[in-house]
Protein backbone atom coordinates (compact mmCIF):
# COMPACT_ATOMS: atom_id res chain seq x y z
CA UNK A 1 0.00 0.00 0.00
CA UNK A 2 2.50 2.52 -1.45
CA UNK A 3 0.04 4.52 -3.11
CA UNK A 4 -0.30 8.50 -1.95
CA UNK A 5 -3.73 10.36 -3.36
CA UNK A 6 -3.37 13.18 -5.11
CA UNK A 7 -5.20 16.57 -3.89
CA UNK A 8 -8.67 15.64 -5.37
CA UNK A 9 -8.95 12.59 -4.82
CA UNK A 10 -7.89 13.25 -0.97
CA UNK A 11 -10.76 16.27 -0.92
CA UNK A 12 -13.22 13.56 -1.87
CA UNK A 13 -11.88 10.74 0.50
CA UNK A 14 -11.76 13.40 3.65
CA UNK A 15 -15.41 14.50 2.51
CA UNK A 16 -16.68 10.96 2.00
CA UNK A 17 -15.63 9.92 5.66
CA UNK A 18 -16.73 12.71 7.31
CA UNK A 19 -20.11 12.59 6.04
CA UNK A 20 -20.14 8.73 7.32
CA UNK A 21 -18.96 10.30 10.60
CA UNK A 22 -22.38 10.73 11.59
CA UNK A 23 -24.18 7.11 11.02
CA UNK A 24 -21.14 5.95 12.55
CA UNK A 25 -21.95 7.90 16.00
CA UNK A 26 -24.96 6.92 15.62
CA UNK A 27 -24.41 3.28 15.45
CA UNK A 28 -21.81 3.02 17.97
CA UNK A 29 -24.41 4.50 20.25
CA UNK A 30 -26.86 2.01 19.99
CA UNK A 31 -23.67 -0.37 20.21
CA UNK A 32 -23.12 0.92 23.59
CA UNK A 33 -26.70 0.60 24.36
CA UNK A 34 -27.66 -3.20 23.28
CA UNK A 35 -24.26 -3.98 25.15
CA UNK A 36 -25.45 -2.06 27.97
CA UNK A 37 -29.19 -3.65 27.73
CA UNK A 38 -27.96 -6.96 26.32
CA UNK A 39 -29.25 -9.42 29.39
CA UNK A 40 -32.96 -8.08 27.44
CA UNK A 41 -34.05 -9.99 24.51
CA UNK A 42 -34.68 -6.44 22.79
CA UNK A 43 -30.97 -5.08 24.02
CA UNK A 44 -29.45 -8.11 21.80
CA UNK A 45 -31.59 -7.51 18.96
CA UNK A 46 -30.73 -4.26 19.13
CA UNK A 47 -26.63 -4.89 19.14
CA UNK A 48 -27.28 -7.91 16.60
CA UNK A 49 -28.81 -5.19 13.65
CA UNK A 50 -26.27 -2.35 14.85
CA UNK A 51 -23.83 -5.46 14.32
CA UNK A 52 -25.10 -5.41 10.46
CA UNK A 53 -25.62 -2.03 9.94
CA UNK A 54 -21.81 -1.61 11.18
CA UNK A 55 -20.81 -4.15 8.52
CA UNK A 56 -22.19 -2.45 5.48
CA UNK A 57 -20.98 0.92 6.51
CA UNK A 58 -17.12 -0.36 6.84
CA UNK A 59 -17.82 -2.00 3.59
CA UNK A 60 -18.02 1.51 1.95
CA UNK A 61 -15.07 2.67 3.86
CA UNK A 62 -13.61 -0.31 2.71
CA UNK A 63 -14.00 0.84 -0.75
CA UNK A 64 -12.84 4.22 -0.37
CA UNK A 65 -9.70 2.90 1.63
CA UNK A 66 -9.30 0.71 -1.33
CA UNK A 67 -9.52 3.34 -4.22
CA UNK A 68 -7.27 5.32 -1.92
CA UNK A 69 -4.65 3.22 -1.77
CA UNK A 70 -4.82 1.27 -5.12
CA UNK A 71 -4.79 -2.04 -3.61
CA UNK A 72 -7.92 -4.72 -2.94
CA UNK A 73 -8.99 -4.22 0.74
CA UNK A 74 -11.05 -6.73 2.28
CA UNK A 75 -12.32 -8.26 5.68
CA UNK A 76 -13.33 -12.46 6.28
CA UNK A 77 -16.35 -12.56 8.52
CA UNK A 78 -17.51 -15.97 10.01
CA UNK A 79 -19.26 -17.94 7.64
CA UNK A 80 -23.08 -18.08 9.03
CA UNK A 81 -24.76 -20.15 5.86
CA UNK A 82 -26.64 -22.75 6.72
CA UNK A 83 -27.24 -21.84 10.24
CA UNK A 84 -30.17 -21.09 12.27
CA UNK A 85 -31.35 -17.69 13.49
CA UNK A 86 -30.37 -17.93 16.70
CA UNK A 87 -26.74 -19.92 15.51
CA UNK A 88 -26.14 -16.75 13.31
CA UNK A 89 -27.06 -14.30 15.89
CA UNK A 90 -24.32 -16.17 18.14
CA UNK A 91 -22.15 -16.42 15.36
CA UNK A 92 -22.44 -12.65 14.81
CA UNK A 93 -21.78 -11.72 18.60
CA UNK A 94 -18.95 -13.87 18.55
CA UNK A 95 -17.10 -12.73 15.41
CA UNK A 96 -14.22 -10.40 15.78
CA UNK A 97 -14.48 -8.45 12.68
CA UNK A 98 -18.11 -7.38 13.39
CA UNK A 99 -16.55 -6.10 16.21
CA UNK A 100 -13.51 -4.87 14.83
CA UNK A 101 -16.12 -2.76 13.15
CA UNK A 102 -17.33 -1.12 16.13
CA UNK A 103 -13.52 -0.62 16.67
CA UNK A 104 -13.78 1.81 13.55
CA UNK A 105 -16.64 3.29 13.91
CA UNK A 106 -14.59 4.93 17.68
CA UNK A 107 -11.89 5.69 15.27
CA UNK A 108 -13.69 7.48 12.88
CA UNK A 109 -16.08 9.21 15.08
CA UNK A 110 -12.89 10.84 17.48
CA UNK A 111 -9.09 10.49 15.44
CA UNK A 112 -10.01 9.89 11.93
CA UNK A 113 -12.37 12.52 12.12
CA UNK A 114 -10.23 14.94 13.47
CA UNK A 115 -7.40 14.06 10.88
CA UNK A 116 -9.99 14.37 7.81
CA UNK A 117 -10.89 18.27 9.09
CA UNK A 118 -7.27 18.69 9.48
CA UNK A 119 -6.45 17.79 5.98
CA UNK A 120 -9.31 19.56 4.77
CA UNK A 121 -8.71 22.84 6.68
CA UNK A 122 -5.17 22.41 4.67
CA UNK A 123 -6.77 22.83 1.62
CA UNK A 124 -8.82 25.76 2.70
CA UNK A 125 -6.32 27.68 4.57
CA UNK A 126 -4.82 29.65 1.41
CA UNK A 127 -8.28 30.47 0.98
CA UNK A 128 -8.77 32.01 4.13
CA UNK A 129 -5.75 33.61 4.14
CA UNK A 130 -6.79 35.95 0.95
CA UNK A 131 -9.96 36.79 2.99
CA UNK A 132 -8.43 37.46 6.23
CA UNK A 133 -6.25 40.00 4.66
CA UNK A 134 -8.93 42.13 2.67
CA UNK A 135 -11.31 41.55 5.84
CA UNK A 136 -8.27 43.08 7.69
CA UNK A 137 -8.02 46.41 4.88
CA UNK A 138 -11.77 46.48 5.15
CA UNK A 139 -12.05 47.25 8.97
CA UNK A 140 -12.21 50.56 10.38
CA UNK A 141 -9.26 51.45 12.05
CA UNK A 142 -10.72 52.10 15.60
CA UNK A 143 -11.03 48.62 15.56
CA UNK A 144 -9.56 45.76 16.71
CA UNK A 145 -7.12 44.71 13.69
CA UNK A 146 -6.91 40.51 13.13
CA UNK A 147 -3.03 41.06 12.29
CA UNK A 148 -2.15 43.03 15.67
CA UNK A 149 -1.73 39.76 17.05
CA UNK A 150 1.23 39.22 15.01
CA UNK A 151 2.60 43.04 15.26
CA UNK A 152 1.87 43.63 11.41
CA UNK A 153 0.57 46.89 11.44
CA UNK A 154 0.82 48.53 7.95
CA UNK A 155 -0.74 46.99 4.59
CA UNK A 156 2.73 46.03 3.13
CA UNK A 157 3.61 43.61 5.76
CA UNK A 158 0.21 42.22 5.71
CA UNK A 159 0.52 41.63 1.69
CA UNK A 160 3.87 39.82 2.47
CA UNK A 161 2.12 37.46 5.42
CA UNK A 162 -0.89 36.81 3.39
CA UNK A 163 1.48 36.21 0.46
CA UNK A 164 3.71 33.76 2.62
CA UNK A 165 0.27 32.12 4.26
CA UNK A 166 -0.93 31.05 0.69
CA UNK A 167 2.38 29.69 -0.31
CA UNK A 168 2.67 27.62 2.93
CA UNK A 169 -0.74 26.99 2.69
CA UNK A 170 0.23 25.28 -1.41
CA UNK A 171 3.05 23.70 0.18
CA UNK A 172 0.34 22.14 2.33
CA UNK A 173 -2.14 21.49 -0.26
CA UNK A 174 0.76 19.40 -2.01
CA UNK A 175 2.18 17.50 0.73
CA UNK A 176 0.51 17.56 3.88
CA UNK A 177 -3.00 17.00 3.01
CA UNK A 178 -1.91 13.56 0.86
CA UNK A 179 0.13 12.76 3.49
CA UNK A 180 -2.52 13.20 6.40
CA UNK A 181 -5.21 11.19 4.13
CA UNK A 182 -2.79 8.15 3.24
CA UNK A 183 -2.13 8.01 7.33
CA UNK A 184 -6.10 8.08 7.42
CA UNK A 185 -6.44 5.18 5.29
CA UNK A 186 -3.86 3.04 6.44
CA UNK A 187 -5.68 3.37 10.22
CA UNK A 188 -8.49 2.44 8.43
CA UNK A 189 -7.26 -0.56 6.73
CA UNK A 190 -5.52 -1.85 9.93
CA UNK A 191 -8.93 -1.50 11.60
CA UNK A 192 -11.44 -2.55 8.86
CA UNK A 193 -9.17 -5.06 7.04
CA UNK A 194 -7.24 -8.15 7.07
CA UNK A 195 -3.69 -8.21 7.56
CA UNK A 196 -1.22 -9.33 5.38
CA UNK A 197 -0.69 -12.19 7.75
CA UNK A 198 -4.07 -12.76 8.08
CA UNK A 199 -5.05 -12.41 4.45
CA UNK A 200 -1.40 -14.64 3.79
CA UNK A 201 -2.71 -17.28 6.16
CA UNK A 202 -6.30 -17.46 4.55
CA UNK A 203 -4.73 -17.85 1.04
CA UNK A 204 -2.75 -20.80 2.40
CA UNK A 205 -6.06 -22.36 3.46
CA UNK A 206 -7.99 -21.37 -0.04
CA UNK A 207 -4.88 -22.85 -1.79
CA UNK A 208 -4.86 -25.92 0.38
CA UNK A 209 -8.07 -26.76 -0.31
CA UNK A 210 -7.98 -26.23 -3.91
CA UNK A 211 -5.09 -28.28 -4.10
CA UNK A 212 -6.93 -31.15 -2.14
CA UNK A 213 -10.27 -30.63 -4.47
CA UNK A 214 -8.50 -30.77 -7.72
CA UNK A 215 -6.38 -33.71 -6.74
CA UNK A 216 -10.17 -35.36 -6.22
CA UNK A 217 -11.34 -33.76 -9.29
CA UNK A 218 -8.56 -35.26 -10.96
CA UNK A 219 -9.10 -38.52 -10.13
CA UNK A 220 -12.65 -38.45 -10.67
CA UNK A 221 -12.26 -37.53 -14.39
CA UNK A 222 -9.45 -40.20 -14.66
CA UNK A 223 -12.32 -42.54 -13.26
CA UNK A 224 -14.63 -41.01 -16.37
CA UNK A 225 -12.51 -40.97 -18.81
CA UNK A 226 -11.34 -44.98 -17.89
CA UNK A 227 -15.26 -45.95 -17.49
CA UNK A 228 -16.05 -43.76 -20.89
CA UNK A 229 -13.80 -45.86 -22.99
CA UNK A 230 -14.35 -48.80 -21.43
CA UNK A 231 -18.17 -48.93 -21.90
CA UNK A 232 -17.81 -47.64 -25.72
CA UNK A 233 -14.45 -47.60 -27.54
CA UNK A 234 -13.29 -50.49 -25.67
CA UNK A 235 -16.31 -53.26 -26.10
CA UNK A 236 -16.47 -51.93 -29.36
CA UNK A 237 -13.37 -52.87 -30.42
CA UNK A 238 -13.37 -56.09 -28.80
CA UNK A 239 -16.31 -56.73 -30.95
CA UNK A 240 -14.42 -55.64 -33.73
CA UNK A 241 -11.61 -58.54 -33.00
CA UNK A 242 -14.25 -61.00 -32.80
CA UNK A 243 -15.65 -60.33 -35.99
CA UNK A 244 -12.45 -60.51 -37.67
CA UNK A 245 -11.99 -63.47 -36.20
CA UNK A 246 -14.92 -65.03 -37.26
CA UNK A 247 -14.50 -63.61 -41.02
CA UNK A 248 -11.27 -65.50 -41.14
CA UNK A 249 -12.55 -68.94 -40.53
CA UNK A 250 -15.35 -67.91 -42.77
CA UNK A 251 -13.32 -66.80 -45.52
CA UNK A 252 -12.36 -70.19 -47.38
CA UNK A 253 -15.47 -72.25 -46.14
CA UNK A 254 -18.38 -69.09 -46.34
CA UNK A 255 -16.64 -66.25 -48.48
CA UNK A 256 -19.84 -64.28 -48.33
CA UNK A 257 -21.10 -64.60 -44.54
CA UNK A 258 -17.16 -63.64 -43.68
CA UNK A 259 -17.52 -60.74 -46.36
CA UNK A 260 -20.83 -59.42 -44.00
CA UNK A 261 -18.97 -59.95 -41.07
CA UNK A 262 -16.58 -57.67 -42.16
CA UNK A 263 -19.14 -54.95 -43.23
CA UNK A 264 -19.91 -55.58 -39.68
CA UNK A 265 -16.29 -55.04 -38.63
CA UNK A 266 -16.04 -51.84 -40.44
CA UNK A 267 -19.08 -50.02 -38.81
CA UNK A 268 -17.92 -51.22 -35.31
CA UNK A 269 -14.56 -49.52 -36.52
CA UNK A 270 -16.44 -46.07 -37.54
CA UNK A 271 -18.67 -46.07 -33.90
CA UNK A 272 -15.33 -46.61 -31.82
CA UNK A 273 -13.32 -44.04 -33.93
CA UNK A 274 -16.48 -41.64 -33.08
CA UNK A 275 -16.86 -42.62 -29.71
CA UNK A 276 -12.92 -41.87 -29.08
CA UNK A 277 -13.30 -38.59 -30.77
CA UNK A 278 -16.49 -38.01 -28.43
CA UNK A 279 -14.38 -38.89 -25.20
CA UNK A 280 -11.06 -36.40 -26.90
CA UNK A 281 -13.80 -33.62 -26.78
CA UNK A 282 -14.97 -34.02 -23.57
CA UNK A 283 -10.88 -33.99 -22.00
CA UNK A 284 -9.95 -31.22 -24.04
CA UNK A 285 -12.44 -29.84 -27.11
CA UNK A 286 -9.91 -29.40 -30.51
CA UNK A 287 -11.34 -26.33 -30.93
CA UNK A 288 -10.50 -24.71 -27.73
CA UNK A 289 -7.29 -25.74 -28.66
CA UNK A 290 -7.03 -24.23 -31.88
CA UNK A 291 -9.14 -21.48 -31.62
CA UNK A 292 -9.57 -20.40 -27.92
CA UNK A 293 -12.40 -19.49 -25.13
CA UNK A 294 -14.76 -17.58 -27.38
CA UNK A 295 -15.09 -19.71 -30.92
CA UNK A 296 -15.26 -23.15 -28.28
CA UNK A 297 -18.22 -21.40 -26.01
CA UNK A 298 -19.52 -20.52 -29.64
CA UNK A 299 -19.36 -23.96 -31.10
CA UNK A 300 -20.65 -25.46 -27.70
CA UNK A 301 -24.25 -23.43 -27.68
CA UNK A 302 -24.77 -24.22 -31.39
CA UNK A 303 -25.24 -27.60 -30.18
CA UNK A 304 -27.50 -26.66 -27.20
CA UNK A 305 -31.55 -26.86 -27.56
CA UNK A 306 -31.64 -23.60 -25.83
CA UNK A 307 -31.34 -20.03 -27.20
CA UNK A 308 -28.01 -18.62 -25.41
CA UNK A 309 -27.13 -15.42 -26.49
CA UNK A 310 -23.55 -14.45 -26.38
CA UNK A 311 -21.46 -11.40 -25.93
CA UNK A 312 -17.74 -12.48 -25.86
CA UNK A 313 -15.18 -9.53 -25.50
CA UNK A 314 -12.45 -10.30 -28.01
CA UNK A 315 -8.73 -10.31 -26.62
CA UNK A 316 -5.40 -12.27 -26.37
CA UNK A 317 -5.42 -16.07 -26.02
CA UNK A 318 -5.53 -16.91 -22.53
CA UNK A 319 -3.10 -19.55 -21.10
CA UNK A 320 -4.58 -23.14 -22.13
CA UNK A 321 -5.06 -24.04 -18.51
CA UNK A 322 -7.09 -21.21 -17.85
CA UNK A 323 -8.96 -21.56 -20.93
CA UNK A 324 -10.04 -24.81 -20.08
CA UNK A 325 -10.62 -24.01 -16.67
CA UNK A 326 -13.28 -21.20 -18.02
CA UNK A 327 -14.57 -23.23 -21.00
CA UNK A 328 -15.56 -26.28 -18.63
CA UNK A 329 -16.75 -23.96 -15.73
CA UNK A 330 -19.10 -22.62 -18.69
CA UNK A 331 -20.23 -25.68 -19.96
CA UNK A 332 -21.27 -26.87 -16.62
CA UNK A 333 -23.33 -23.52 -15.74
CA UNK A 334 -25.21 -24.41 -18.71
CA UNK A 335 -25.36 -27.92 -18.16
CA UNK A 336 -26.96 -26.85 -14.95
CA UNK A 337 -29.05 -24.35 -17.13
CA UNK A 338 -30.49 -27.40 -19.05
CA UNK A 339 -31.14 -29.89 -16.14
CA UNK A 340 -32.85 -27.11 -13.51
CA UNK A 341 -33.84 -24.01 -15.01
CA UNK A 342 -36.57 -24.74 -17.37
CA UNK A 343 -35.51 -21.22 -18.88
CA UNK A 344 -36.42 -19.96 -22.08
CA UNK A 345 -33.29 -18.53 -22.76
CA UNK A 346 -29.52 -17.64 -21.72
CA UNK A 347 -26.27 -15.94 -22.39
CA UNK A 348 -22.63 -15.77 -21.70
CA UNK A 349 -20.95 -12.92 -21.59
CA UNK A 350 -16.99 -12.19 -21.44
CA UNK A 351 -15.73 -9.19 -19.86
CA UNK A 352 -11.78 -8.36 -20.14
CA UNK A 353 -9.71 -5.69 -17.42
CA UNK A 354 -6.09 -5.68 -17.23
CA UNK A 355 -6.10 -8.07 -14.10
CA UNK A 356 -8.72 -10.16 -14.67
CA UNK A 357 -11.02 -12.38 -16.55
CA UNK A 358 -14.95 -11.86 -16.19
CA UNK A 359 -17.47 -13.94 -17.55
CA UNK A 360 -21.40 -14.25 -16.43
CA UNK A 361 -23.76 -17.02 -17.41
CA UNK A 362 -27.37 -16.60 -17.20
CA UNK A 363 -30.99 -17.46 -17.31
CA UNK A 364 -34.41 -16.69 -16.76
CA UNK A 365 -35.35 -20.02 -15.65
CA UNK A 366 -36.85 -20.66 -11.81
CA UNK A 367 -34.49 -19.36 -10.13
CA UNK A 368 -33.42 -20.70 -6.65
CA UNK A 369 -30.20 -22.20 -7.50
CA UNK A 370 -27.91 -22.64 -4.55
CA UNK A 371 -23.87 -21.93 -4.75
CA UNK A 372 -23.00 -25.33 -2.82
CA UNK A 373 -25.01 -27.28 -4.83
CA UNK A 374 -23.12 -30.29 -6.41
CA UNK A 375 -22.71 -28.64 -10.22
CA UNK A 376 -21.77 -25.37 -8.91
CA UNK A 377 -19.50 -26.71 -6.35
CA UNK A 378 -17.50 -28.49 -9.50
CA UNK A 379 -17.46 -24.73 -11.09
CA UNK A 380 -16.05 -23.32 -8.16
CA UNK A 381 -13.69 -26.05 -7.30
CA UNK A 382 -12.14 -25.36 -10.82
CA UNK A 383 -12.02 -21.30 -10.46
CA UNK A 384 -10.25 -21.79 -7.03
CA UNK A 385 -7.31 -23.42 -8.55
CA UNK A 386 -6.69 -20.21 -10.73
CA UNK A 387 -7.58 -18.24 -7.33
CA UNK A 388 -10.63 -16.96 -8.78
CA UNK A 389 -13.48 -16.64 -7.31
CA UNK A 390 -17.50 -17.20 -8.11
CA UNK A 391 -21.23 -15.59 -7.29
CA UNK A 392 -24.74 -16.71 -7.50
CA UNK A 393 -27.94 -14.37 -7.71
CA UNK A 394 -30.60 -17.08 -8.05
CA UNK A 395 -33.92 -15.67 -6.30
CA UNK A 396 -36.67 -17.74 -6.49
CA UNK A 397 -38.70 -17.30 -9.98
CA UNK A 398 -36.29 -14.15 -11.06
CA UNK A 399 -33.57 -16.47 -12.92
CA UNK A 400 -30.07 -17.24 -12.05
CA UNK A 401 -26.84 -14.97 -12.77
CA UNK A 402 -23.26 -16.52 -11.94
CA UNK A 403 -20.32 -14.58 -12.09
CA UNK A 404 -16.78 -15.56 -12.62
CA UNK A 405 -13.54 -13.69 -12.28
CA UNK A 406 -9.88 -14.91 -12.44
CA UNK A 407 -7.08 -13.34 -12.45
CA UNK A 408 -4.93 -13.52 -15.45
CA UNK A 409 -2.20 -12.60 -17.58
CA UNK A 410 -2.29 -13.45 -21.83
CA UNK A 411 -0.42 -16.57 -22.64
CA UNK A 412 2.96 -15.53 -23.55
CA UNK A 413 3.02 -18.41 -26.07
CA UNK A 414 0.46 -16.45 -27.99
CA UNK A 415 -0.70 -13.39 -28.85
CA UNK A 416 -2.79 -13.54 -31.72
CA UNK A 417 -6.43 -12.59 -31.23
CA UNK A 418 -9.69 -14.41 -30.83
CA UNK A 419 -13.20 -13.08 -32.05
CA UNK A 420 -16.53 -14.35 -30.65
CA UNK A 421 -19.01 -15.60 -33.07
CA UNK A 422 -22.85 -14.72 -31.64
Amino acid sequence: MNRRPGLLASIGLNLASLVMTLPALALLGLTVAGIASSVAIVGLFVLTVTLVLLRQLAGVQRRLVSAGLGEPVARAYSDTRGLSPVARVRRWLTDRARWADAAWALFTCTVGAIVSVVALAVVLYPVWSITWYFLWRSLPADLPQPYHFLHVADPARGAIFTVVSVLAGIAGMRWLTPALTRWRLLMDASIIADSRTAALEERVERVTASRTSTVDAAAAELRRIERDLHDGPQARLAALGMELGLAEQLALRDPQAAAGLIAEARANAHTALADIRSVVRGIYPPVLADRGYPSAISALVADLPLAVSLDLEPGERLSPPLESALYFATSECLANILKHAHAGQAWVCLRRTPRAIRVEVGDDGVGGAAADGAGLRGVARRLTAFDGMMSVTSPPGAGTRIEMEVPCEPSSGRTTRSFATD
